[in-house]
């Protein structure tokens, strides 16, 4: 038999549907949100404040969850949950689709949200770690440039299906898109997936007891808070970079080109991690990523504000940012190796999501009281921090 030249043995099934859903994924529960909150604003009269803090608050409960979710992944197995997780997300969406008031659409979009956790990288990476084990890494680089795409396609996407049919179809079919596409993937692809055997189990507790992992409690707590600062970062840019490029000169064109071209830049880093990732060290690639984001804040930080800085932001940011999907699942597994693969992740990501649940109300707060440009300095102290809490976590393993 040939040699896959392009997956690890067994994982192509996985790579390609896990990929596709978590484009869906990404594409309906994320990148639907921007596009449709307008619609209900229009169709409702309610506050872009209210729609936008029930949005916040549901990404604070996945946050709280996380831990939750990623003790289940490992301990039953990712089939049954991430397939519940579609079924979820489908009656969130038909749920949105034929809400009357502001409870229902809180009751719904929390649902969605909080269990949004089962059907994107965060189960995903759980999944692909159980099949690949140690060799999980490209597997993970591959489906996030997979569902890089998942922007490119959703919103021009909804943005027509907007044009001909009403909103709550729109919601019908972003319904039927999990139903239809992803659960049968979720529920058929991962059927081949095993938990780790008790083997394993104990060589990884050995490893443990032999200290082969030094202070491990405390590096994961270093990795979440880095981890986190990096999502803050993130998180507020995508909310608030428009107003603060406008507000330090930035004339409407030239942002939006900014803003394009952060998604191609991202996509651009993780073909290099799938051609070349594999011979460097996940944690430096941690350290370039968030050293590649701190240059692209620096040049929005530039004394002449001119198109040049504007588009070395984009690319230095986008290409930090697209880094930063693979590392989080990658690094994990080099320092901890698969077994509690989902509950060291799913504590991790929990600092994670709750960071980013905050960061466009404190962002926000920050930039009125204190400027764009101190608030953008402020995100530079953060990645810093981050930085040297990446530094030492690599001295320490």
């Amino acid at each position: 038999m040939e040699k896959d030249r392009f997956f690890i043995p067994g994982t192509r099934a996985l790579v390609l549907g896990l990929g596709l859903n978590c484009t869906i994924g990404y594409g309906t529960v994320f990148y639907s949100f921007s596009l449709m909150s307008l619609q209900i604003e229009d169709v409702f009269g309610w506050s872009s404040e209210f729609i936008y803090g029930i949005y916040s608050l549901g990404v604070l409960l996945s946050g709280l969850i996380a831990p939750v979710i990623g003790r289940y992944l490992d301990r039953y197995g990712v089939r049954y949950l991430m397939s519940t997780g579609s079924i979820i997300v489908a009656i969130s969406f038909f749920g949105l689709a034929i809400m009357s008031n502001q409870w229902e659409y809180i009751l719904w979009l929390l649902l969605m949200e909080v269990f949004s956790i089962l059907v994107v990288y965060e189960s995903a990476f759980v999944a692909l770690t159980h099949a690949a084990r140690t060799q999980a890494r490209l597997p993970i680089t591959q489906i996030t440039l997979m569902a890089g795409f998942a922007s490119t396609i959703f919103w021009p996407l909804i943005s027509w299906l907007l044009s001909i049919v009403d909103w709550r179809t729109v919601y019908i079919i972003l319904a039927l898109l999990h139903i239809v596409v992803c659960f049968p993937v979720h529920f058929g692809v991962l059927k081949i997936l095993k938990l780790p055997s008790n083997d394993q189990k104990n060589t990884a507790n050995k490893a443990k007891k032999t200290g082969t992992i030094g202070h491990p409690w405390r590096i994961e707590g270093m990795l979440s808070v880095a981890f986190g600062c990096v999502a803050f970062c993130i998180a507020g840019l995508q909310i608030h970079i428009f107003g603060i490029m406008s507000s330090l000169g930035v004339t409407e064109q030239l942002a939006v080109l900014a803003g394009v071209l952060i998604g191609p830049f991202q996509v651009v880093s993780r073909v290099a991690d799938m051609l070349l990732g594999q011979r460097i060290n996940p944690i430096y690639l941690a350290i370039l990523s968030v050293a590649s984001m701190l240059l692209g804040v620096l040049f929005l930080l530039a004394s002449v504000i001119t198109s040049y800085t504007v588009l070395l932001f984009a690319a230095a940011f986008g290409l930090g940012q697209g880094m930063t999907y693979i590392v989080r699942g990658a690094v994990p597994l080099f320092i901890f190796g698969e077994y509690n693969y989902g509950t060291i992740t799913g504590r991790i990501n929990g600092v994670r999501m709750m960071m980013t649940a905050i960061a466009p109300i404190s962002l926000a707060v920050a930039i009125e009281w204190l400027g764009p440009a101190q608030s953008l300095i402020g995100l530079v102290f953060g990645l810093l921090f981050s930085h040297v809490l990446l530094f030492s976590i690599k001295r320490s393993v």
